[in-house]
């Protein structure tokens, strides 16, 4: 087995359909993060997005998409927007994972949504947890009857919002996918202030994360789209949300609502809207990642398993970085945890900032 590194954007044509042959044999690949085009965009806004062609018996065989970081430390591409990331590879192939991680010359490899199915990475698991979804192929109904099934009284209280928004705002418009840079714009500008006042790191702080946004909004092919949708009321903007989409997944990743309307829960109601439309443009499954919040736990009828962990490959710059983790352990089980948090904590934001800027 053989492994060529090429900077994301050299793949030929000819590897984009091989890696899309891949991706549609085997369903455990069908989120958007697995299609070619979330790589080559990331790519396009970033130098360190690096693919692995994985050859055997002397043809491409799979593709490893992997961001390096400085002394071969790498992580999947995009940092912490991935929500999905391992393999696309064909169905039934053995590789090593020491291998893998040699030829990308990497000493290690950090993850947070690897498709817990991988074999390979199982001795590398640090936890694992459900990335949340909704099974829409059948229809809204179909989805309905299901969580009734499980007990829940969601499908009654989703129909009650949706009447109660249409009583004080007759009309009520969803649009799943609106071509309009304005609104991405708006929406960003929400989201960055829920992270502020949150205090939860911005990640549009960083530029090329809204250059990646407004790329993937301009991207519309039969195989990835990016998706702008948009809840209205009366012609007013009640909920926002960007996400995009392979063939037969969509995945949500930036939602919004405006706080005028927060009584409705126009968030929920943009997601119910959404699997009401999904079946009709081919979509079978809405995700809604990975995380404990309250309405992926309501809504979800159905999750795949994602693992968090690293891959180490011996080298003089994990035992370093292992001494610095055992020196943090041993810190925050001392006296002199109060003393040294403060700085310690500034370290971690530094890092964090590092390993995604």
């Amino acid at each position: 087995m053989k492994f060529e590194i090429v900077k994301a954007g050299e793949l030929t044509p000819e590897d984009v359909s091989r890696w899309r042959g891949f991706q549609d044999a085997d369903a455990s690949l069908a989120s958007p993060y697995f299609c070619p085009e979330f790589t080559q965009a990331v790519a396009a806004e970033r130098n360190d997005v690096y693919v692995a062609r994985i050859e055997a018996d002397g043809e491409v065989a799979g593709f490893f998409p992997f961001q390096r970081r400085r002394f071969g430390m790498g992580g999947p591409v995009g940092g912490s927007l991935c929500d999905y990331h391992g393999v696309i590879a064909r169905q039934g192939l053995a590789w090593r994972l020491d291998d893998l991680m040699r030829g990308c010359g990497l000493v290690a490899w950090e993850f947070h949504a690897l498709v817990a199915s991988q074999e390979p990475f199982a001795p590398h698991h640090a936890g694992k947890g459900d990335s949340h979804y909704l099974e829409v192929a059948d229809g809204i109904e179909a989805y309905f009857q299901k969580l009734k099934e499980g007990g829940s009284s969601q499908p009654s209280r989703l129909k009650q919002a949706r009447r109660q928004l249409e009583r004080a705002h007759p009309q009520v418009e969803f649009i799943e996918n609106i071509d309009d840079a304005s609104l991405l714009d708006q929406l960003i500008e929400w989201k960055s202030k829920q992270y502020q006042a949150g205090g939860i790191h911005d990640n549009f702080s960083f530029p090329w994360v809204v250059r990646l946004l407004h790329r993937i909004r301009a991207l519309r092919t039969e195989h990835f789209s990016g998706m702008l949708s948009v809840l209205k009321a009366d012609g007013k903007i009640a909920a926002l949300h960007f996400g995009m989409r392979s063939r037969t997944v969509w995945h949500w990743w930036f939602p919004r609502h405006n706080e005028e309307f927060a009584k409705f829960k126009p968030g929920i109601l943009l997601i119910v809207a959404a699997a009401d439309r999904a079946s009709s443009i081919g979509v079978k499954r809405i995700d809604l990642g990975y995380g404990d919040e309250e309405f992926k736990l309501k809504l979800r009828n159905g999750g795949t398993s994602l693992a968090r962990g690293r891959v180490e490959i011996p080298s003089a710059t994990m035992t370093l970085l292992r001494s610095r983790e055992g020196l943090e352990r041993w810190l925050k089980a001392s006296p002199l945890y109060r003393v040294a948090r403060i700085p310690g904590r500034l370290l971690t934001r530094l890092e964090r900032w590092y390993r995604f800027r």
